[in-house]
Parts: C-alpha cells; sequence; structure tokens
C-alpha cells in the first residue's frame, strides 16, 4: 500500500483471496493500477472474472520472461496485455440463458435489488434469488457485479 504500484502482476489463483478478487479490491483503493493476471492455467469463467474486475491483461506464467516484460509495458501504455493462448479463453461464446434470465440480468445490470426484481417478474423473492443463482453460476461469477461485468463485457443484453 506504501508503494501504490503502476503495474500489479496478479497470480489468478491464491490461497486465501482469488486473483480476481483482490483485483477488484486494488482497483477500489488504487483504479490508476494495472493489473496483470499471472496464471499457470485458467478456466474462461475465473479470466472474465479477472477481466471484469479491471485486470488489463492476462499472462501465462511458464512463458518466456520477455513476454511478461512486454505486457508491462504495454499495461503502462493503457493497453491491454492479453497472452495469445488466453484470448481464446476470453472469446468463448457466452452462456447459454433463456429469455427470462437474460431480462432478469438486465434487471441486475440496471441495479435492482432482489426485491424490485421478485415484484418485477411476479416471482417470490426466493424463487428470485434462485433464479439469479443459477444466472450467476452460469456466468461463472460470484456475485451480481460480476455478472454485471461479464453481462456488459460479453455483450449478452440489448439495450
Amino acid at each position: 500500500r506504501k508503494l501504490q504500484p503502476d503495474v500489479v502482476i496478479m497470480d489468478l489463483m491464491m490461497p486465501k483471496l482469488n486473483g480476481a478478487d483482490a483485483t477488484k479490491q486494488i482497483l477500489c483503493e488504487y483504479p490508476n493500477t494495472k493489473i496483470i493476471i499471472l496464471t499457470s492455467y485458467g478456466t474462461s469463467a475465473d479470466l472474465a472474472r479477472g477481466v471484469a474486475n479491471g485486470a488489463v491483461g492476462a499472462q501465462i506464467k511458464d512463458a518466456p520472461p520477455e513476454n511478461l516484460l512486454a505486457a508491462i509495458r504495454s499495461a503502462v501504455q493503457g493497453k491491454t496485455a492479453y497472452a495469445s493462448e488466453l484470448k481464446p479463453l476470453l472469446m468463448e461464446p457466452p452462456p447459454e440463458l433463456t429469455d427470462l434470465q437474460l431480462k432478469m440480468l438486465g434487471s441486475v445490470v440496471r441495479g435492482l435489488s432482489n426485491t424490485e426484481i421478485a415484484t418485477e417478474f411476479g416471482l417470490s423473492l426466493i424463487s428470485t434469488k434462485r433464479k439469479l443463482a443459477a444466472i450467476f453460476l452460469a456466468l461463472g461469477a460470484a456475485n451480481r457485479a460480476e455478472a454485471a461485468g461479464i453481462a456488459l463485457q460479453k455483450h449478452l443484453l440489448k439495450f
């Protein structure tokens, strides 16, 4: 915290706090910091969460050091820094959501509460929570903010 770095290299998989969540926390406190995710493997959901939380790049741990150096330079210049091997994971087709799920996801993006969503769709609060949990699971999102970020990043909604 004292150093306030320009660039952070963030391991995606850490024991106490995963890299996607740590990315979100760092950017809340230091919004100008550029974060590059470092991973030895990754699922599209993990990487998408990191990107949705503000990471500007992702690199593979066992790549040559010059790749990481190039990624750092790109990040400092305000560019994205994704390893070519990881781009297909981020480009995977979006999950198949039903029309109802997409409409409910739109309500989440608009900032509606569970109670407001339940009222909007004529559902019980418990049913609404279950349906939203299924949507978040399908997206690989841990919470509403991540679901909204993924929905916007993958252009799942039509406004």
